[in-house]
Formats: structure tokens, C-alpha cells, sequence
């Protein structure tokens, strides 16, 4: 944690994106760009209307539409 603490203020960003090259200070903001930007895989699921989402907080966000 510390490490990627001291990266965002140093501007190091070892962890490039395949696809399109841009650059993460965290192996964990590296894997949610792919997945959000680059992956077509859309596990989650509503429900009420079967709209389906990359992330668990977008199909969390969508169910407020449904009240």
C-alpha cells in the first residue's frame, strides 16, 4: 500500500495497459481498466429487467432505477 501511496505522488506507474498503453500506479487500477474498458464479459446481472453489468457497483447503481 505504501508502495502505490509514494507512486501516485512520484508519478511511477510500472503497470501499462496492453491494449491501449496507458499507465497505473496499482496493479489493482491496472485489472479494473481492462476489465472496464477492454472486456466484453459482463457477469453481473439485474434481476428486474436483465440489464447486464461489468461491475457489481454499476448493477448496485441500476437498481435505484427500479424503486
Amino acid at each position: 500500500i505504501l508502495r502505490t501511496h509514494i507512486r501516485q505522488h512520484s508519478g511511477e506507474r510500472p503497470f501499462k495497459c496492453k491494449h491501449c498503453g496507458k499507465a497505473f500506479a496499482s496493479h489493482a487500477a491496472h485489472d479494473s481498466h481492462v476489465r472496464r474498458t477492454h472486456s466484453k464479459d459482463k457477469p453481473f446481472s439485474c434481476d428486474v429487467c436483465g440489464t447486464t453489468f461489468q461491475e457489481a457497483q454499476e448493477l448496485k447503481y441500476h437498481m435505484k432505477t427500479h424503486k
